[in-house]
């Protein structure tokens, strides 16, 4: 239905109008892990919204992070700890750009999110000092032990 392309892999309504299935526009970062990332505007506007449908597997840790944009997060199917916080399909968490959370903790049925963030400045900032574009993405993340 859709014409993804190659990796990074993305839709933007900037490029015109699309139809898709989460199957069609998923890629995997790492096997277990899925997602599809939108942009609601054109690609190269920092200002331009941008959304994640985010699939995680069963028990996964993600490392404290942050984020330079505001965002909220729909928690769909699953569950996920968040510090000391778990959350499940119905929850909603709003946080604000530079709060730090985590560490994040997929449950036993691993966690299905959809995040909307503010703008483009949505790339993580590790507890660690690495961020996204410093350190590969899922060196921040342990499998269950």
């Amino acid at each position: 239905m859709a014409d993804i392309g190659e990796e990074p892999r993305f839709l933007a309504s900037g490029n015109g109008s699309v139809n898709s299935t989460l199957d069609e526009a998923a890629f995997a970062p790492r096997p277990g892990f899925k997602r599809v990332h939108v942009i609601l505007g054109d690609e190269d506007d920092q200002e331009s919204p941008q959304v994640y449908w985010a699939k995680d597997p069963p028990n996964i840790t993600w490392d404290a992070q942050s984020h330079g944009a505001d965002f909220v997060m729909f928690y769909l199917e699953g569950s996920q700890k968040v510090g000391d916080t778990w959350f499940s399909a119905g929850d909603v968490r709003v946080v604000k750009a530079g709060t730090v959370y985590g560490p994040i903790t997929a449950g036993p049925e691993g966690s299905t999110v959809l995040l909307v963030f503010a703008s483009a400045n949505y790339k993580p900032k590790f507890e660690s000092g690495d961020d996204e574009t410093g350190s590969p993405y899922h060196d921040h993340v342990r499998d269950a032990d």
